[in-house]
């Protein structure tokens, strides 16, 4: 079962982010980036454990984050995607295929799948590879700064600089 957490994260010394993300029971809280730590331990605090980029971030500046089905936190930072399984953290950037290294907003959509919005397009993980959309394939505008889940399992808000879309699962329809 899922329950509510809040985490809190502090990127930098001086902004605080408060994030509540339904956790599964009993599993502890791992993500936070403050005070700073002995380099690749990661510092516990009861249940708090932090990470920060020596501990195998890809940047300390944490955009935004989401859990999976799986309990995988899935964190987005100014430097590009991080995984983390509880044990350790698989990083992505444009050298695997994210269309831009600064993660803006991520959503976990109705059929498990992990979206990416970035300053320049859009990303789907998808069988262990990145699928990009930009405003070529339809999108409104590739600046996407905030993500929801549609009606329909497939459907995804996308909302951009330049306006809102709405991926229906084949095609974007734009709303400015």
């Amino acid at each position: 079962p899922l329950s509510p957490r809040t985490l809190t994260i502090t990127a930098g010394s001086t902004t605080n982010m408060n994030f509540t993300i339904p956790v599964a029971v009993g599993i502890q809280t791992p993500i936070a980036t403050n005070p700073p730590m002995t380099k690749g331990t990661g510092q516990r605090f009861g249940l708090w454990q932090s990470f920060r980029f020596e501990d195998g971030l890809v940047g300390n500046q944490i955009e935004c984050m989401v859990q999976d089905s799986n309990a995988t936190f899935w964190i987005g930072t100014r430097s590009g995607l991080c995984s983390y399984d509880g044990i350790g953290f698989t990083c992505y950037t444009t050298k695997q295929g994210l269309p831009d290294n600064h993660i803006q907003a991520l959503l976990i959509d109705g059929q498990d799948r992990l979206w990416i919005g970035t300053r320049l397009g859009l990303a789907r993980l998808d069988e262990g590879h990145f699928l990009s959309y930009n405003h070529v394939d339809g999108l409104v505008n590739p600046d996407v700064r905030a993500l929801a889940p549609g009606k329909e399992p497939s459907q995804v808000w996308i909302g951009t600089a330049g306006g809102l879309s709405l991926f229906d699962g084949g095609s974007f329809r734009n709303y400015t």
